[in-house]
């Protein structure tokens, strides 16, 4: 179509000379035209992809804070059991411990032996 419209504006020559083509003013207005459009084109895509890359990111980003908190929290939890596990375990012995001293039949084996540890 725009070969035509082309060869109309140059009075039905042809751009082709010798095997090399030159385009007419009018088909290089509007191939720069489409050049520019296509470059615009691109401009925005990547700055599209460029704008959903960083938003990828900060959603990553966010993710990994996310996971790091509750990771912490976890094992201050663990902590937690580990130190009242560890409390009541002390609490058991040391009741134990009491009920040993306290008795009054203890054989001479009993005392070698010594309270629980």
């Amino acid at each position: 179509m725009e070969a035509r419209q082309a060869m109309a504006a140059t009075g039905g020559e042809s751009n082709v000379d010798a095997g090399t083509w030159k385009p007419s003013s009018i088909s290089g207005k509007t191939m720069m035209l489409d050049v520019e459009a296509y470059h615009a084109k691109r401009e925005i895509a990547r700055a599209a992809a460029e704008k959903e890359t960083a938003a990828r990111l900060e959603r990553l980003r966010a993710r990994r804070r996310e996971r790091i908190q509750n990771l912490a929290l976890r094992y201050e939890q663990a902590l937690r059991a580990a130190a009242q596990h560890a409390a009541v375990q002390r609490r058991k012995l040391n009741h134990e411990r009491l009920k040993w001293h306290r008795r009054r039949d203890l054989t001479m084996e009993e005392i070698m032996r010594g309270p629980p540890i």
